[in-house]
């Protein structure tokens, strides 16, 4: 058995042609050392040339699978041949963002006690932040609107009424202040909270 009919059987047994078509560079080299070590010891018989083209074709097969698709665009002109470069450039941009996502997380987790500098657990309490957040920015709402109607509500007795009231006569009257101005108008400035009350007073009279 020659050696070329050896290199066609060992390509052969692992379901590819001998004369292989768009072939990556890595199989060239890879095939090249085989038949080299092939022919240097051909003493070992013809068997071994078939064998190690084999395993070194079925090794080559196993690293290249993963780029197989990116291979096959290079074959057909839409992208370069060699795609070595821009698999080193892709794994190097996943990697830094990687990394920079990590780091996001880490600084998002300060002050967190024995949660800051192991990541899998500071990104469940930061995930854990984010979700008290989410329900928090809408409850503030909520809890500003009830401090508002109390701190009014303890204004407006102060001048014969209750908040229901108050509210009545206001919309009636037209006023246009809402619960906030006139929360920090009871507060901070009684007097200008007291004419407001008796203006709403007079204007509720008129209107009936």
């Amino acid at each position: 058995m020659s050696l070329l009919s050896a290199v066609t059987r060992g390509f052969g047994r692992i379901g590819l042609s001998s004369p292989i078509p768009n072939m990556s560079k890595a199989y060239q080299q890879a095939r090249s050392t085989a038949l080299t070590s092939a022919s240097s010891r051909s003493y070992l018989g013809h068997g071994f040339a078939a064998r190690s083209v084999s395993c070194v074709a079925l090794t080559t097969r196993n690293l290249l699978k993963p780029f197989q698709p990116l291979q096959q665009l290079g074959s057909t002109g839409s992208l370069f041949q060699p795609m070595a470069p821009l698999v080193q450039q892709l794994q190097a941009r996943t990697f830094a963002s990687r990394r920079f996502h990590k780091k996001k997380i880490i600084r998002l987790a300060k002050g967190y006690r024995g949660r800051t500098n192991c990541y899998r657990i500071a990104i469940r309490r930061v995930e854990k932040a984010w979700m008290y957040a989410y329900r928090d920015r809408k409850m503030k709402k909520r809890e500003m609107r009830k401090l508002w109607i109390e701190r009014l509500n303890a204004g407006v007795r102060q001048h014969g009424l209750t908040y229901s009231k108050f509210i009545n006569m206001l919309h009636k009257s037209g006023v246009s202040l809402n619960r906030r101005m006139l929360a920090d108008l009871a507060g901070m400035e009684p007097f200008s909270f007291k004419a407001v009350v008796d203006v709403v007073k007079m204007r509720s009279k008129f209107v009936g």
